[in-house]
């Protein structure tokens, strides 16, 4: 199933991040992450929450919640990455690590500092 909310039609993406053949792209969490880091390496910021988005309906995945809340972040959406934040702590308290420290060295940029901020305020307050 195609996540609702693209940018453009699942099969102009899929060519354009370099799928193929793009009739048959199995989404399981693992793809929907790669799917959403290669739209998030490429600036579809939109694209890559609706690929996170899917991919949590699967898995509670700290990585997709990291890439998600960058995302947002990006976008100027502060209130969603907030709750994004929370998500991804509670997804790490339940040890929902598969692949988070790629993850991290992959998706390093300014917004993820700004969500790293985040994420340890609500630890600890500061």
């Amino acid at each position: 199933m195609i996540p609702a909310g693209l940018s453009m039609p699942a099969e102009d993406l899929f060519l354009d991040l370099g799928f193929d053949p793009v009739t048959c792209i199995p989404l399981t969490p693992r793809t929907s992450y790669d799917i959403a880091y290669k739209c998030y390496a490429r600036g579809l910021y939109v694209d890559a929450i609706a690929f996170a988005r899917h991919g949590l309906t699967m898995c509670d995945d700290a990585r997709l919640h990291l890439l998600k809340g960058d995302c947002e972040l990006h976008l100027g959406r502060c209130a969603d990455a907030e709750k994004t934040a929370s998500d991804f702590r509670q997804a790490l308290a339940q040890q929902q690590l598969y692949g988070i420290e790629s993850a991290q060295e992959r998706i390093n940029d300014a917004m993820a500092v700004r969500f790293d901020d985040i994420v340890e305020y609500q630890d600890t307050g500061r």
